[in-house]
């Protein structure tokens, strides 16, 4: 199985992740498991009204990266960089993010706290009035056809 392992970078509370300081040590035993591959790292970083106020966040997660990088683990290709959201992804991109857009998050139908909830997100919309029915949005069939596909031409 392929993942990404997120990192709490910043140490938020709210965040989900592992410390920085502990990415070596899983890491390391990721790297002895048979059947999980990671592919990458994953952060989101605090939100900020000026984006440049957390670019040594993705600094950080960079370099976390590029030490992963360059020990050459069994089981660890290190692929993906992933971070950046929708208000600070140019900086992550500067940063060398090489995988901005939709998470596995996205699939479920959310919202999001930074614009009052008003915004929703995700493949899939679910009707609160009508006992939760799911409906797919046109992102879904798209990232369908995607998928079946294998990816773009």
């Amino acid at each position: 199985m392929d993942i990404l392992l997120q990192v709490n970078v910043a140490g938020e509370e709210t965040k989900f992740g592992i410390e920085a300081t502990e990415v070596d040590k899983y890491i390391r035993i990721i790297s002895q498991m048979n059947h999980i591959c990671l592919k990458g790292l994953m952060t989101i970083a605090p939100f900020a009204e000026n984006p440049e106020e957390i670019r040594p966040v993705f600094k950080k997660l960079y370099q976390i990266y590029i030490d992963i990088k360059n020990k050459r683990l069994d089981n660890v290709t290190m692929d993906y960089l992933s971070m950046g959201m929708s208000n600070d992804f140019e900086v992550a991109i500067e940063e060398g993010a090489n995988c901005v857009g939709y998470h596995m998050w996205t699939c479920m139908d959310n919202w999001s706290w930074t614009n009052a909830y008003k915004n929703r997100y995700g493949f899939i919309s679910v009707d609160l009035d009508k006992e939760g029915a799911r409906t797919i949005k046109k992102s879904g069939h798209w990232f369908k056809q995607v998928a079946d596909d294998h990816g773009f031409d």
